[in-house]
């Protein structure tokens, strides 16, 4: 385990597993990036002039009630591509028996790979696991497949026992899992998809955004589509709202890296920056714009793939309020569906501290 932080009575310790190298000609579809500024920018995203860096990673909050796990690594499918780098012991300070909540922010075996042992057993015996609903429908119906060995690569079969000991949690709504722990339904990326709101009242509040965000430029863009979520439009939606919601409130957003110095995940999205992310009634503008302009084609709506309403009713509920879907087009652009955070700060105002102590000094 390496690098924390503390928000409120909370504290948050990250778990890196390793990274892989992920090409970065499958990001940002249809759009012009300059790449090679973006490197100078965030040298830490970048595994070379032409890969990104994928993380695999889990967070653990010590809370007052108990410790919560957010997310749970690949167990035994392994990484999606090959790593380039593995912590061997990212797990060693982690005392299974003492977890009693497991959030997974989706089912993608990057995520939750590592909620059972192989045979099907809970890893984290003493824990309620927090799924969506969507999600636990979804990746019944549609298994997901790593092209390199055609295996399935999402945990949701491998937790078949879970439901029948009782132990799984699929409540829909948004709500908090224990004190200071909320989650958040960011449908798009997967159409049960979360993210999880640390709170600390005076010491601010943290956003963990699971694959809500790959790669710095969509803090910049967050309404640009990306080629890893199931249902891009949504996904798009899904990222505006909450970064803008994140750049209006003073958020600090967390995200794991790869870094030579110490591992940190912690920026600050700051109403004065100079950025392209939107504010809240922005949000709500391009919504609006994009269901009107876009032709719906039927699939998961990225609320529930079970969802029977008739489609002008369907809503995105996010931090910032209620959206209409009417004209939602779910699509996978691209072929490679594979996940993983980065870290970033908003251009023109470098809030990111440059090792955990500094992310304590800055108000955490």
């Amino acid at each position: 385990m390496r690098g924390s932080l503390t928000v409120g009575r909370v504290e948050v310790r990250t778990i890196c597993e390793g990274y892989a190298p992920l090409p970065l000609a499958d990001e940002a579809p249809g759009q012009r990036v300059d790449w090679a500024a973006e490197r100078r920018r965030y040298p830490w995203a970048f595994a070379d002039d032409e890969l990104w860096a994928w993380h695999v990673h889990a967070f653990l909050l010590r809370t007052p009630q108990g410790e919560v796990l957010v997310d749970t690594g690949v167990g035994a499918f392994g990484p999606w591509a090959p790593w380039a780098d593995v912590t061997d012991q990212s797990w060693s300070d982690v005392d299974q028996r003492n977890v009693r909540h497991v959030v997974l922010t989706h089912l993608h075996a990057d995520h939750a790979g590592g909620t059972v042992l192989g045979d099907g057993t809970p890893r984290f015996p003493n824990a309620r696991y927090h799924v969506h609903p969507a999600d636990w429908t979804y990746f019944d119906e549609r298994p997901m497949v790593r092209p390199s060995d055609g295996g399935r690569y999402d945990a949701r079969s491998a937790m078949d026992r879970l439901a029948t000991t009782g132990a799984l949690s699929l409540d829909a709504e948004d709500h908090e899992v224990s004190a200071g722990v909320r989650v958040l339904h960011t449908p798009g990326h997967t159409p049960g998809h979360r993210s999880v709101l640390v709170e600390g009242a005076a010491a601010g509040t943290l956003l963990l955004t699971g694959d809500l965000l790959h790669v710095p430029v969509q803090v910049a863009h967050p309404e640009w589509p990306s080629s890893h979520d199931e249902d891009p439009p949504t996904g798009a939606a899904s990222r505006t709202v909450v970064i803008g919601r994140a750049r209006e409130l003073g958020w600090h957003v967390g995200v794991s890296l790869r870094t030579s110095v110490r591992p940190c995940f912690k920026g600050r999205l700051d109403r004065r920056a100079r950025s392209a992310s939107v504010t809240p009634e922005e949000a709500r503008d391009f919504v609006a714009r994009h269901h009107r302009r876009v032709p719906f084609r039927e699939r998961s709506d990225g609320l529930s793939a079970s969802d029977t309403r008739d489609r002008s009713e369907r809503r995105l509920e996010s931090p910032m309020g209620s959206f209409p879907l009417r004209g939602l087009s779910p699509k996978r652009m691209g072929s490679t569906l594979v996940s993983g955070p980065a870290r970033w700060h908003v251009r023109g105002h470098a809030s990111i501290p440059h090792n955990v102590r500094s992310a304590h000094e800055a108000g955490l």
